[in-house]
């Protein structure tokens, strides 16, 4: 199993058996590997301080690195947020245009069927008119044919009485 470890501020990824039992009474014992990885057991020298600055400069490398990582991270999810939130909001108009688009037919449909209803009330107010004309026509004709047949029968009274 590879296990991350520190020592003073130092992190190094190096291969381990874990045990039940303490090894040698020990809580954790290094092995070559490790004691390579994390500079050696040599003396303190200039090389060791040479070392220590360049596992610094390392460690350093990686945190820039990692920030820049996290930062082009956070950017991508930007992105996406904000290609995501045009997308719900094209999303959004679609739905309002095509709402817009349903009312205008139903308002269409409305002033359409109310246009028919007027235009079937005239007619029924004009063959109502007609109607009443033709009644009217009647009734003046049925009166001067009385009128007539009355005047005859005067004409005609007064004719014998002669």
């Amino acid at each position: 199993m590879v296990i991350k470890l520190e020592i003073d501020g130092i992190y190094r990824m190096v291969k381990s058996l874990i045990v039940k039992d303490k090894p040698f009474g020990f809580d954790l014992i290094f092995g070559m590997d490790a004691i390579e990885k994390f500079g050696g057991a040599n003396e303190i020298n200039e090389e060791n301080e040479i070392n220590e600055e360049n596992e610094v400069n390392e460690e350093n490398e990686v945190n820039e690195e990692n920030e820049v990582n996290e930062e082009n991270e956070v950017n991508e999810e930007n992105e996406v947020n904000e290609e995501n939130e045009v997308n719900e909001e094209n999303e959004v108009n679609e739905e309002n245009e095509v709402n817009e688009e349903n009312e205008v037919n139903e308002e269409n449909e409305v002033n359409e069927e109310n246009e028919i209803n007027e235009e079937n009330e005239i007619n029924e107010e004009n063959e109502v008119n007609e109607e009443n004309e033709v009644n009217e026509e009647n009734e003046i004709n049925e009166e001067n044919k009385v009128n007539e047949e009355n005047k005859i029968n005067e004409d005609n009274e007064i004719n014998e009485e002669k």
